[in-house]
């Protein structure tokens, strides 16, 4: 009696964490925060390859997100890539996604506000868990700043593979169902998307 009882227990445990795995690693949409949304919706639209010319694109942090509104110009085809908390390091990365799978647009904006300009402050907060980039996009920033000795990256003293075990979420996945995030989410990246990119 006493070993079937452990048993089951185990076996319960084990459909548990290998449900919230699954959960974790592919449905993110589920959990995330409304950041999350916004960010992979630039994601998906810079690794989307398309036919059209765009003539502007803006890249920069919320002010851009928030004040660059795509729909409002109507004789110029523009997008917004702005992200939430993003910096030149994000945008980098962006610009140059974007321009492997689509022509070179005419014009380009940065719009960075002075604390993102001075330092890294979303690397391990959406950068990293977003999984935005590419993995070896990861491995070019975090040697570069051992190279530059740069804190913002390296003080906590992790590397981007720690956020591919399901363990890094518990937080993220604790807070998305007692907020239940996955009513909202499908609507923010389907705003996103018919906005160009502003929120």
């Amino acid at each position: 009696m006493y070993k079937k009882f452990i048993f089951l227990v185990f076996l319960v445990l084990t459909i548990l964490f290998s449900t919230y795995s699954y959960i974790v690693i592919f449905h993110k949409m589920f959990f995330m925060s409304d950041d999350y949304v916004m960010w992979l919706e630039v994601k998906n639209r810079i690794n989307t390859k398309t036919n059209g010319n765009i003539d502007l694109i803006v890249l920069g942090d919320s002010t851009g997100k928030s004040n660059f509104i795509p729909n409002k110009l109507k004789k110029i085809n523009s997008i917004n890539l702005s992200i939430v908390g993003g910096s030149p390091v994000e945008g980098y990365f962006t610009l140059k996604t974007y321009l492997k799978n689509n022509p070179i647009p005419k014009k380009i904006i940065f719009t960075y506000t002075p604390m993102y300009l001075s330092g890294e402050t979303s690397y391990w907060i959406r950068t990293v868990p977003f999984e935005f980039l590419a993995g070896n996009e990861y491995e070019e920033i975090e040697q570069l700043a051992l190279q530059l000795d740069e804190q913002s990256i390296l003080e906590k003293n992790k590397s981007f593979t720690d956020y591919k075990s399901p363990v890094a979420y518990g937080s993220n996945f604790k807070n998305g169902i007692r907020d239940m995030r996955w009513l909202r989410n499908k609507t923010i990246l389907e705003e996103s998307h018919l906005s160009k990119g502003h929120q």
